[in-house]
């Protein structure tokens, strides 16, 4: 007979306790035949390998064998085997445990899991359902805009340059100096004594932008045709523009953070939108020094309309219609099996340091047909925002960069 297909399951990052409970049979109350010891903080989580075909919604199923790899567990923190545990027993697991997570499937290659990926697409589109697409910083990073931290939060030199100059006008002014990325972009940069220093930053983030949209952009449009625009909404953190460049339609986008796009009185003075045209542009570029002026009030200086931190100076008036497309788009998604919203959620590199895409998208996927995740960070595919929403079923990572990730896609659906 055949053994059943294993996958290997690393402890959930995120669980909080001591030590894990291994059971002989998948009641709630079933003889416990060992403790399996957790370490807080540990980068590499224990590992254990499931069936998960054979997985109850409540249990894991540990594969025949698993002795071992709870043995070689506990040796490597100290512990002693378990000595009633046999290496036929198919023991359980508990999946949630008080309220948190216990174990989660570790990503596959990127050829063995496209396939599956593919076919939870092709089985939406196939019954008429739609398709959110949630993109981060990862998305542009072939198209040549600068990923300006690390995932572990780290900041890059030239970032790392621009806090430097702000600090120093700062100090000169008497003030405390900001301590990263979350102290230096507030709406307090923009005061009369850092406006040029913060402008320095900002003509950095969009000059930048100014790229074509790279080829992975071109894949995931051919996604959008394969469902069809009208059944699609595509949601970015990203303010550089590139999904309208490369041809999604404005009504077809929502940017949570803003865009770099328009401009407006860092006051604010008004609600006034200005857009960053050719001429904003052309000048921007060449006076290196120019801090622009708010055109009513003729004193604060313009910013971008992007939200940053501790941001009560925003003016709302263009992302709260991008919200209400996106509320209209999904109260017009029909339910699909099991009354779920019938759609799909496609994230493409979204990171962990400001997870706003990640956890909308584990909370969309949870009430419909599947989450595809794309990530070039094993540790981050695995890693979920949100406990017990009940994606865990119909995840689907590619652990791989969006130009490959999105073309193996297309390949797989012939786009």
């Amino acid at each position: 007979m055949e053994a059943a297909a294993t996958t290997t399951a690393s402890v959930h990052s995120g669980w909080p306790y001591g030590t894990l409970s291994v059971r002989r049979t998948a009641e709630p109350r079933g003889e416990v035949v060992a403790l399996v010891p957790i370490p807080v903080g540990v980068a590499n989580r224990p590992q254990l390998q499931v069936v998960q075909a054979a997985s109850a919604p409540d249990f894991w199923k540990l594969a025949p064998g698993s002795k071992g790899a709870l043995s070689a567990t506990l040796e490597a923190l100290g512990g002693e085997p378990p000595s009633d545990f046999d290496d036929a027993t198919e023991g359980f697991i508990e999946r949630v445990y008080n309220g948190s997570p216990t174990l989660q499937p570790r990503p596959r290659s990127l050829a063995d899991s496209v396939g599956a990926a593919a076919a939870c697409l092709r089985q939406v589109k196939e019954s008429g359902g739609s398709l959110l697409v949630l993109t981060g910083a990862g998305m542009s990073v072939s198209s040549g805009v600068p990923v300006f931290r690390g995932s572990d939060g780290s900041m890059s030199a030239d970032f790392l340059r621009f806090l430097g100059d702000y600090n120093a006008a700062r100090k000169r002014a008497g003030m405390s100096e900001a301590d990263d990325w979350f102290s230096f972009s507030v709406p307090q940069m923009f005061q009369k004594i850092t406006e040029k220093e913060a402008w320095a930053y900002w003509r950095w983030r969009t000059l930048r932008a100014l790229v074509e949209p790279a080829e992975d952009y071109r894949t995931l449009n051919a996604l959008v045709e394969f469902f069809g625009v009208e059944k699609t909404f595509v949601v970015s953190s990203n303010c550089d523009m590139l999904h309208e460049r490369s041809g999604i339609p404005k009504d077809r986008v929502h940017e949570i953070h803003g865009s770099l796009g328009r401009l407006q009185c860092s006051a604010p003075c008004c609600d006034t939108l200005y857009p960053a045209d050719e001429e904003f542009l052309e000048r921007l570029e060449a006076e290196p020094e120019w801090v622009p002026r708010c055109p009513a009030c003729a004193d604060a200086c313009l910013r971008p309309n992007v939200m940053i931190f501790g941001d009560g100076a925003l003016v709302n008036t263009a992302l709260q219609e991008q919200r209400g497309n996106l509320k209209r788009f999904q109260a017009g998604v029909g339910a699909g099996a099991e009354s779920e919203k019938n759609w799909a959620v496609l994230e493409v590199g979204a990171g962990v340091v400001v997870s706003s895409i990640r956890s909308k998208a584990e909370m969309l996927a949870a009430e419909g047909a599947g989450l595809i995740r794309v990530n070039p960070s094993e540790q981050e595919c695995v890693d979920m925002e949100l406990s017990g929403v009940g994606v865990e079923e119909k995840y689907h990572p590619l652990v791989a960069r969006s130009n490959e990730a999105l073309a193996a896609l297309g390949a797989e659906l012939n786009l």
